[in-house]
């Protein structure tokens, strides 16, 4: 049975005086216009747009870098208000009215012909131009850059160990309250990473996570950090993350799951989305890749801080057109689904595959591979010059089942330091 996106603002709630809830369009990246994404964007706004056959949507390219100079401006060039036109345009050829933001990180403008800046967010006239529009976009880039320029005293400067409170700017004082009258927020890659609560990851690759640890605050570099505070909170079901089986954030979601406690991580691949609604806490799987689900509910830690293991993360992955009721725990798939050993060939155990090149789709590869086949188990490791070296083990018991599609459920995924022989 193939799940739609539905949502509509509830008339008849708003006249009882109980609040509508919004919905959450959050794709993993490589938004790219894809036909497969945009035109639900577009019928979700269209609904919370309401008769309007022209809705508006706030667009936010606060992630991107600010222009270095006014070369960065054009039509073609790659900054925070190029970024912003560019989705204007792609907006308007769905029938979309895209409204630019002027909110950079930047704190004031950048270069002479500069108009985006972090002090923009304080301004009324620019909060007054979020709450006139149907929904909001959140574009990639750097999550934290909208902390930076959309809270006050958050403390997640570079080098911050992030203790403290904030508050919010009249700008996203102005998203929030437009979420939670209806309106719909949607973000790609990073703009999908804010969307989260405590213990939104800030940076950092899978191997760095686990040869060197997870640790509270922000600094540009490949450690693996994450905020306390987190960010907009709008999405309560877990931890996000996205380019998840592409960049090999599998391993790097048991790590940071287990650092902040959560016991839900949500990753979400390239050219999907998840479309999320608050209200009945249904999410619809859209695009052409996955969403994946790494559930550390029965995950037993052992070993030292400078040779850490983790066994019985449970890997779930979702296709276009399936379902999951995050209330329930209920997945209804799109496709047939498969319990027991396929016929196919036993996969190798794989090397080097946390590599950062192509070590993500090589792990989705051999977990695909192993339930196609009449294995149980298959294992790969880290590269023999990283050290320390770990180890991931896929494993399939009688909880794990496969999908026509390409989608599985409750693959057992254990990391543990890397053998030493000789």
């Amino acid at each position: 049975m193939s799940a739609h996106i539905d949502h509509r603002r509830a008339e008849h709630a708003q006249a009882a005086g109980v609040r509508p809830a919004g919905a959450l369009f959050l794709i993993g990246g490589a938004l790219d216009e894809d036909p497969a994404l945009i035109e639900p964007l577009a019928a979700l706004l269209r609904d919370a747009g309401g008769d309007s056959d022209r809705p508006r949507v706030a667009v936010f390219t606060t992630a991107s870098e600010p222009p270095a100079a006014d070369s960065d401006l054009a039509h073609d060039a790659e900054s925070d208000e190029a970024d912003g036109a560019y989705y204007v345009r792609v907006f308007d050829r769905h029938g979309i009215e895209g409204v630019p933001i002027p909110v950079g990180v930047s704190p004031e403008p950048s270069c002479a012909n500069a108009t985006y800046s972090r002090r923009r967010a304080e301004h009324s006239d620019v909060a007054t131009l979020v709450a006139s529009c149907d929904g909001v976009f959140l574009g990639g880039g750097d999550q934290s850059h909208y902390l930076l320029a959309l809270f006050r005293g958050s403390d997640v400067e570079p080098g911050s160990g992030e203790a403290g409170g904030r508050r919010e700017t009249p700008v996203m004082t102005a998203i929030r309250e437009l979420f939670e009258s209806g309106g719909v927020v949607a973000g790609t890659s990073a703009g999908l990473a804010i969307q989260q609560g405590a213990g939104m990851v800030t940076g950092g690759t899978s191997e760095l996570g686990w040869s060197h640890g997870a640790r509270a605050g922000y600094e540009p570099d490949d450690e693996l950090r994450f905020s306390l505070q987190g960010g907009f909170g709008f999405f309560p079901e877990g931890l996000l993350d996205s380019h998840f089986t592409e960049w090999n954030r599998v391993p790097r979601a048991i790590r940071l799951g287990s650092a902040t406690g959560q016991q839900l991580v949500i990753g979400v691949d390239e050219h999907t989305a998840l479309a999320y609604r608050p209200g009945d806490r249904i999410g619809d799987v859209v695009g052409s890749a996955g969403v994946n689900t790494i559930d550390l509910g029965e995950l037993e830690t052992d070993g030292t801080p400078a040779s850490p293991a983790a066994l019985g993360a449970r890997w779930t992955r979702l296709m276009a057109g399936d379902r999951i009721n995050f209330a329930s725990g209920v997945i209804t798939r799109a496709s047939r689904e498969r319990a027991g050993a396929g016929d196919g060939p036993v996969p190798a155990a794989a090397s080097a595959l946390w590599s950062d090149d192509d070590g993500g789709p090589r792990l989705l590869a051999l977990a695909q591979a192993l339930l196609e086949s009449s294995s149980n188990v298959v294992v790969g490791d880290t590269a023999e010059a990283d050290a320390p070296g770990f180890r991931i083990t896929l494993a399939r018991d009688e909880r794990t089942t496969r999908t026509d599609a390409g989608g599985f459920s409750q693959l057992r995924v254990s990391i543990t330091p890397k053998p030493h022989h000789g």
